[in-house]
């Protein structure tokens, strides 16, 4: 009876169990009491490594033979094991039978049943391995490198094992995950980038932990390509003969692109008076001997698969712009003295100056609005020359507690330089009185005419006169 139900039961094992059961594990009328198991099933849980024990007490076991088995592979009866795996072993210890598995494997987690055949029956209990495995973590490809083009959608893959599940997080260095993206994949394995632009491209970190042993992570690296883009310093540079000149080009492209320089239509090589150079990104074009030939346009062209970007520099002798001195003016009754400072190699010829009035803070029924540019042309001084040229002019005949908006150009030989920065001053609160001739009272940085100091310097003299003793009239 027993063999037959074995075999309906474990059909692969039916002649091996029939003959332990008919050989090791006769039934005899001694065993008339029959046995009892009395441990409870258990859920262990063991890292990976370490040694599984399960336990089997049985109460009046008599001559009776214990069997450990797997789902249908018996691993040991009695004190005999049956497995070949050299891992496995069974202990007795106080009625106790164990069967103990070394250097756990993720292979070794499921049910093991110890079991007891009695007459017509099957007694039992079923222990649950659950083996825990720190996590493990892989860039997907192994190199870990991804590359896509400017606007493409792209997805960053890495494999995650472990036990139980771990937590995945991703991360990118010097930066944030790129707007937008997000988990897919099982296990959030997968990070979606929809649309990625050059900003997104970086080195990514895969970080997953779940508790068992040390966190890992993977690292992967995006590569964005897109066509070449240009910045530069400055689209105009001032400059005059003799003097050296650098143009620089920051140049950005995936793959790296090549660099061209161009004078006009003509390509610049390397030559004794011209220089160009490469740092990273910097490319730079050096004139080390400006000539007024030297004046003209400049072009660095910048090309990789993707596309080609072309940006123009004009070198050239015209003035800078004006930088007016906000802590260098002089507000007055109904004038301001203005100041301002330009820069240039040659002498400047003259200046024109445009103001008008943009608001008033007393009831005047005198409106801003609308006001038209007064211009005045205010000459250069060519007798003494610096580099840094510094003008101050004086405005007349203006109204009291008004503000006022102006700018100023600057002309040498090589032509009109670009307007200054608007800039605005406001006159002292005052009824409007009479004023002095505009332009009268201005000085530059070669020369001075001071009106004022004159006619203050007469008044001086005609009191000393009066005052003097003996002075006849």
């Amino acid at each position: 009876m027993i063999c037959k139900m074995l075999t309906r039961k474990l059909t692969n094992y039916s002649y091996f169990l029939c003959f332990f059961l008919f050989t090791d594990l006769p039934f005899t009328t001694n065993n008339s009491i029959s046995p009892v198991i009395l441990s409870e099933p258990l859920q262990i849980n063991k890292p990976k490594g370490e040694t599984a024990k399960f336990y089997c007490k049985v109460k009046h076991l008599g001559d009776r033979h214990l069997v450990w088995r797997r789902g249908y592979e018996v691993l040991a009866t009695g004190h005999l094991v049956v497995s070949a795996d050299p891992r496995i072993s069974v202990e007795k210890h106080s009625g106790v039978n164990s069967l103990v598995i070394k250097h756990i494997t993720e292979h070794d987690a499921g049910d093991y049943v110890c079991q007891i055949s009695i007459l017509n029956d099957i007694l039992s209990v079923q222990h649950t391995l659950d083996v825990l495995v720190s996590p493990t973590v892989i860039s997907v490809p192994p190199n870990g490198a991804t590359t896509v083009k400017e606007g493409e959608d792209v997805t960053l893959q890495c494999e995650v094992t472990g036990n139980p599940i771990p937590t995945v997080i991703w991360s990118k260095k010097n930066g944030g995950l790129p707007q937008g993206a997000h988990h897919s994949c099982h296990k959030n394995s997968c990070l979606n980038i929809p649309a990625a632009t050059k900003d997104d491209a970086g080195v990514f970190q895969c970080s997953a932990d779940n508790g068992v042993g040390d966190p890992d992570q993977a690292t992967l690296y995006l590569t964005v390509q897109y066509p070449p883009v240009i910045k530069v310093e400055a689209e105009k540079i001032h400059s005059g003969p003799g003097s050296r000149v650098v143009i620089n080009c920051e140049v950005f492209g995936e793959p790296a692109p090549s660099i061209q320089w161009f004078f006009g239509e003509h390509q610049i090589r390397p030559s004794a008076s011209t220089l160009i150079k490469q740092t990273q990104q910097l490319h730079s074009l050096v004139i080390i001997d400006t000539t007024v030939n030297s004046f003209g346009n400049y072009s660095c062209v910048a090309k990789n698969s993707l596309g080609t970007f072309k940006k123009y520099i004009e070198v050239h002798g015209r003035p800078t712009s004006a930088k007016f001195y906000g802590d260098k003016v002089r507000s007055g009754k109904t004038f301001f003295e203005l100041s301002w400072e330009v820069e240039s190699f040659v002498p400047i010829l003259e200046y024109r100056l445009l103001y008008r009035r943009i608001e008033m803070k007393t009831g005047s029924k005198i409106q801003a609005e609308g006001s038209d540019w007064t211009n005045v042309i205010i000459p250069g001084d060519d007798k003494t020359y610096t580099e840094k040229q510094t003008m101050r002019w004086r405005l007349d005949n203006l109204f009291p507690d008004t503000t006022y908006e102006c700018l100023v150009q600057a002309r040498n030989k090589y032509g009109w330089s670009q307007a200054s920065k608007m800039f605005s001053f406001t006159t002292v609160i005052q009824t409007v009185q009479s004023a002095a001739t505009q332009g009268l009272n201005w000085t530059s940085s070669g020369n001075q005419l001071r009106w004022n100091m004159d006619m203050l310097s007469a008044i001086v003299l005609a009191l000393v006169i009066f005052l003097a003793p003996g002075t006849a009239f």
